[in-house]
């Protein structure tokens, strides 16, 4: 009698701890997104809109030209819409390197926010990426450009790159030791539930 009783006890625990989690599980909405998707989801289903903002700046990271490696792993924008991490240098010579960056966003139930220098563009145009401006400082005889960037969204943001070179005429061999590289800004986008 007192094994039956202490089955139906721990049965009953059971069912109660199902129903319980079932029901929190509905309650934040668990079922009805995806999570392990992340952005993906929100550019391939029609319940999503974007919505772009830019991310006022100036946002910046200061290296020294002849060791650039030292940009890897420091983190040129953390917010309420993610971060951007400098994820590895490459292409290095004595006058250009390719900076690569990762931008992960913050994900939520019903939506989330990416903040990244390059993002495609969603909704009925499908418009060219929007791409943030650079800008170098000294801007003789450094210059950067975005050299590659994600056409898409991954699970958590996307990757582009920048390249920073050095101008060879003659009269700035003398160029400054360390060169910073400015976004004036970014770009937003938001995901919300149509």
């Amino acid at each position: 009698m007192h094994d039956d009783l202490t089955r139906a006890g721990a049965l009953f625990g059971s069912l109660l701890l199902f129903i319980l989690g079932f029901g929190w599980y509905l309650s934040m909405g668990l079922w009805n997104f995806p999570t392990q998707a992340g952005f993906q989801a929100f550019t391939q289903e029609a319940g999503f809109q974007a919505l772009y903002e830019t991310e006022p700046g100036p946002h910046t990271l200061t290296f020294p030209f002849s060791d650039p490696k030292t940009l890897e792993g420091r983190s040129l924008y953390r917010g309420s819409g993610g971060s951007i991490i400098v994820t590895r240098v490459d292409n290095i010579t004595d006058t250009t390197c390719r900076i690569w960056f990762r931008a992960d966003g913050s994900l939520g139930r019903g939506g989330g926010t990416l903040v990244s220098a390059c993002l495609p563009q969603w909704g009925e145009s499908q418009a060219a990426p929007l791409l943030s401006s650079l800008l170098t400082e000294p801007q003789i005889p450094y210059h950067a450009y975005l050299s590659n960037y994600d056409g898409d969204l991954g699970e958590r943001g996307n990757q582009f790159a920048v390249t920073v070179f050095r101008d060879q005429a003659e009269d700035h061999q003398e160029a400054p030791a360390e060169v910073c590289l400015i976004f004036p800004e970014l770009q937003k986008v938001t995901f919300t539930q149509a």
